[in-house]
């Protein structure tokens, strides 16, 4: 009994202990200033159709700049240039899209290419439709489902309340 409780303290003294745990924000030899960077990838989409690509810098001013391009399997393409810098976030958006127009919202200038998006919708003849034939003939005795019970009352048992002992008792001895 005693060894378990002294491994029982022990291993919550060993447990209990202080952790160290190393403070990031206020080390001096960590330097968070902007560092020159690039990177670029190319790939195809998700579908196999189509391919998509970025490309992005920065200096060591902060300063970030890139584009990314999609382009499908149906001829539309868009193109992203963007810049990043003490000025704001700025963008030039360049697509081919239906439905797009050249617009100039915020701090991104839209132009499309696209021409005036227009429905074309396919045309095909309706489906022939059978005329369903009707029964003319009146009936002269109309038939009158039956009426079946789907549910029976629970079938009333008597209950005995009178409280009785249980004349029967265990008349082992023991010794």
């Amino acid at each position: 009994m005693f060894s378990g409780l002294l491994i029982a303290i022990v291993i919550s003294a060993v447990t209990g202990q202080r952790q160290h745990v190393r403070d990031f924000q206020s080390n001096p030899y960590y330097d968070e200033s902007p560092k020159p960077y690039s990177f670029s990838y190319s790939a195809p989409l998700e579908d196999g159709v189509g391919q998509s690509s970025r490309t992005e810098s920065g200096d060591a001013n902060g300063r970030v700049q890139g584009s990314y391009t999609i382009n499908n399997d149906e001829g539309h393409y868009r193109i992203v240039e963007y810049v990043a810098d003490e000025n704001g976030f700025r963008a030039n958006v360049r697509t081919n899209e239906p439905g797009t127009e050249s617009k100039s919202p915020a701090d991104v200038v839209f132009v499309s290419e696209a021409g005036p998006f227009s429905y074309n919708p396919v045309i095909r003849p309706a489906a022939v439709v059978p005329n369903p034939v009707l029964n003319t003939v009146p009936l002269v005795n109309p038939v009158v489902p039956s009426v079946r019970r789907t549910m029976y009352r629970r079938p009333v048992v008597p209950r005995d309340y009178q409280y009785r002992p249980n004349r029967y008792q265990n008349r082992r001895v023991y010794a």
